[in-house]
């Protein structure tokens, strides 16, 4: 994602950077620059670009978009480009296509490079409010990188980092081998190993997230995915069904080194071709891999709901 965000990678995947940082290995995401949007304006499917900050300290460690407004209700079949909503954060080869039943990221084949596609909301999510996507992800499995969706500060500054995400990491190279082998000692820290599927949560200052791992048969066919942020905690549900529920509770805004006014959570979306253990690896995939996103929502916890 790539956005954390998956930063982390180029989105702010930093989070399961770090549950490996707190099984042994260096700090996370904090040291990996951001990829920069590289891709051709014809990849973005008509979504204007997000854009870049300013030079200075925070163009290195806050990768959101430039303008971001008041929590408010909004919706969207994603059949055309929302640029009042959202905005895409591309790199490489990942590109968006907006079609009559909705709006397919995808990256291509590849065998070196980091591909990226990527959407960004323009609109603040604080405590009270649910998000929630319906999302075909058929074409996901066997991906040796990452996906997700769901809501995330996207700062690089760790400590500030929030994310609350359905997230997928996996890779079959000897990597993720090796990422198995920790897997007692993730489980103790953080209740599960970030490899796989599973949802995520980073708060404020905790440098630990916690994770839930869920059964891949999720990702089968078209899913409802609502996460939903309270004043006791953060919950996840699939379809109107509870599947994870964390007493971790967001903030509303984070404040980052040099940049000049407070960062809200926003809802974030991406496919990469990278693995996250605990930087982010560039990994060869054979096949090309999508997901569609079909429908969205978000607003109040009462008027918002799990399931279309």
């Amino acid at each position: 994602m790539c956005m954390v965000s998956k930063g982390f990678r180029h989105g702010v995947a930093a989070a399961a950077v770090c549950l490996a940082t707190a099984v042994g290995s260096v700090p996370v995401g904090v040291a990996a620059a951001e990829p920069k949007p590289t891709a051709p304006a014809s990849s973005d499917g008509g979504l204007r670009p997000c854009g870049k900050n300013p030079a200075g300290l925070q163009n290195q460690i806050y990768f959101g978009t430039k303008v971001v407004e008041a929590p408010r209700t909004y919706a969207t079949d994603f059949r055309r480009p929302d640029n009042k909503d959202f905005c895409s954060y591309n790199v490489a080869r990942g590109n968006l296509r907006y079609r009559p039943d909705g709006l397919t990221l995808a990256i291509p084949p590849n065998t070196s490079g980091a591909n990226n596609a990527e959407i960004l909301s323009r609109v603040a999510f604080p405590k009270g409010r649910r998000s929630t996507v319906r999302v075909n992800a058929d074409r996901i499995k066997g991906l040796n990188g990452t996906v997700g969706w769901g809501v995330a500060t996207r700062t690089l500054e760790y400590p500030q980092l929030q994310v609350a995400w359905f997230f997928y990491n996996d890779t079959d190279s000897e990597l993720g081998k090796l990422t198995t082998q920790l897997k007692p000692i993730a489980e103790h820290l953080a209740g599960g190993l970030p490899k796989g599927f599973f949802a995520m949560v980073k708060t404020e200052n905790n440098l630990i997230p916690r994770v839930m791992p869920l059964p891949m048969s999720l990702l089968d066919g078209t899913h409802d995915y609502a996460v939903t942020a309270s004043r006791s905690g953060t919950l996840f549900a699939v379809d109107g069904k509870t599947v994870a529920d964390f007493d971790m509770v967001l903030s509303d805004t984070v404040r980052v080194i040099g940049y000049d006014k407070p960062v809200p959570l926003i809802f974030q979306t991406w496919v990469d071709s990278n693995y996250w253990f605990p930087y982010p690896i560039k990994q060869q995939n054979p096949a090309g891999h999508s997901y569609r996103l079909e429908r969205f929502a978000e607003g109040p916890v009462a008027s918002t709901p799990t399931r279309f």
